[in-house]
């Protein structure tokens, strides 16, 4: 929709009356009615497709947002069966240091990292120590 011109004749009667309409003759008031409506029908038009661009921006940005939050939910998820991969020991008493009062943890080799493994609460899921690797000289054969 292409936007409604003034025409010539209808601005130069507009700056006589001083930009009053309510002064215009009845033939001029008539051109500046239908320039009006127009006007109108021009600038909801306008808003219409601005509010769609809008909203399809706000979705596309909504839909990569979820893609992104699928990312993380899937390398979280990976990294749980991961873990639970690599558990050795299940149920080891030792109180958690993260006030849960629990006294259970389970030992998780943790083979990407320079730790060998590191202690896990069964209840609050928090790492609590480090386990270093074994020194290999004190190993007898």
């Amino acid at each position: 929709m292409k936007r409604p011109i003034v025409s010539e004749y209808l601005r130069k009667e507009m700056i006589r009356v001083n930009f009053n309409p309510n002064r215009l003759d009845s033939d001029v008031k008539k051109l500046y009615n239908k320039w009006s409506r127009e006007r109108k029908k021009w600038d909801k038009w306008e808003k219409e497709e601005r509010d769609k661009k809008y909203n399809q921006k706000i979705e596309d940005r909504d839909i990569e947002r979820d893609i992104e939050n699928e990312k993380i939910y899937f390398e979280i998820y990976n990294d749980l069966i991961e873990e639970m991969n690599n558990v050795t020991e299940w149920n080891i008493e030792r109180p958690c240091k993260w006030d849960c009062e629990c006294c259970s943890m389970r030992v998780v080799l943790t083979p990407k990292l320079k730790h060998f493994a590191k202690y896990v609460c069964n209840l609050c899921g928090r790492s609590n120590d480090w386990i270093p690797y074994p020194d290999l000289n004190d190993i007898d054969d």
